[in-house]
């Protein structure tokens, strides 16, 4: 499936609130191929207005910007698991 996100143009990056050596972690264990980049101080998901009201956790988004850095689609899920799927955002990214 990242070949497919590749030709469409889409860069794949994961942002997570945890420490870094924590997301390295979770990443290893994962298998996950994409960056996962660390922001427990919550910068940029503050930047993005996604940081979880009750406490300092990220919201589960997914955001597609493009190049010059506007959003140009957001999905903010409604539980922690509850996330846009691959072939939605393949869809998405086409059309944009």
């Amino acid at each position: 499936m990242r070949d497919q996100f590749e030709q469409a143009g889409v860069q794949l990056i994961a942002i997570s609130a945890d420490a870094a050596h924590d997301t390295a972690t979770f990443g290893k264990k994962e298998g996950i191929v994409i960056p996962l980049l660390s922001d427990p101080e919550l910068k940029v998901i503050g930047a993005y207005g996604l940081i979880h009201k009750d406490n300092d956790i990220s919201l589960p988004a997914t955001v597609i910007i493009d190049q010059t850095g506007n959003i140009r689609w957001q999905y903010v899920g409604k539980t922690m698991m509850d996330r846009a799927d691959a072939m939605t955002l393949l869809k998405v990214a086409g059309e944009l």
